[in-house]
C-alpha cells in the first residue's frame, strides 16, 4: 500500500520526477506550518548561500509542481500520520508507567501485608503501619479506577458518611 507521502505516479503511470519528489520530501519536513515559499527561500539559500535576498514567491515550476502532485494534501495526512503515530507513543508509554506504579505499589503492599501479620497492636509503630497499608491500597485502588464514590471515615466515636457528621446532622 502506497501512502499519499510516498512518490506517486501520474494518471499515465510516470512516477513523480526524482528531482521534486526530493524538493517534496524536504516540503515535508518544515512541519505544520510550512509553506511553498519558505521551502524555495530554504533552497535558495543552500543554493546561494547566507544572506542572500528573500523571496516573496516560488517560481511557476515549483507552484506547478505543488499542484500537480498535490503537496498540500499529501503533507497534511503525513501530519495526520504523525499525530497518531506521536498519540500510539504517548498511550504506550502511559500504559508502561501504569504497569511500573502498580509493580511497586504491589511490592510496598506485600511487604506492608508481612509486617502487618505480625504486628502487636499495642505497639505504637503498628499505627504507621497499617497507615502506609492503607494510602498504598488507596494508590492501588486509584490507578485502577475503583475509588469508592462515598467514603466512609471514623473518628473516636464521631461517625463521618459523605462528609454527614452522623452524629450532629441527623
Amino acid at each position: 500500500m502506497s501512502h499519499p507521502w510516498s512518490r506517486q505516479r501520474d494518471n499515465n503511470g510516470d512516477l513523480e520526477p526524482n528531482l521534486w519528489f526530493d524538493r517534496f520530501v524536504r516540503f515535508l519536513h518544515l512541519g505544520p506550518s510550512r509553506s511553498l515559499v519558505g521551502l524555495y527561500n530554504q533552497y535558495v539559500v543552500e543554493r546561494d548561500g547566507e544572506g542572500t535576498r528573500k523571496r516573496t514567491s516560488a517560481p511557476g515550476a515549483w507552484w506547478t509542481a505543488y499542484k500537480s502532485w498535490g503537496w498540500k494534501e499529501r503533507a497534511e495526512a503525513w501530519d495526520e500520520y504523525q499525530r497518531q503515530v506521536d498519540k500510539k507513543r504517548y498511550e504506550d508509554e502511559r500504559k508502561k508507567a501504569k504497569a511500573e506504579r502498580l509493580a511497586v505499589i504491589r511490592t510496598v503492599k506485600a511487604r506492608l501485608a508481612q509486617a502487618a501479620a505480625r504486628l502487636d497492636l499495642d505497639d505504637p509503630n503498628s499505627a504507621d503501619i497499617t497507615r502506609l497499608l492503607r494510602v498504598v491500597c488507596q494508590e492501588e485502588r486509584a490507578e485502577y479506577d475503583d475509588e469508592p464514590t462515598q467514603r466512609i471515615s471514623t473518628t473516636d466515636t464521631v461517625v463521618v458518611i459523605g462528609g454527614v457528621d452522623l452524629n450532629n446532622d441527623v
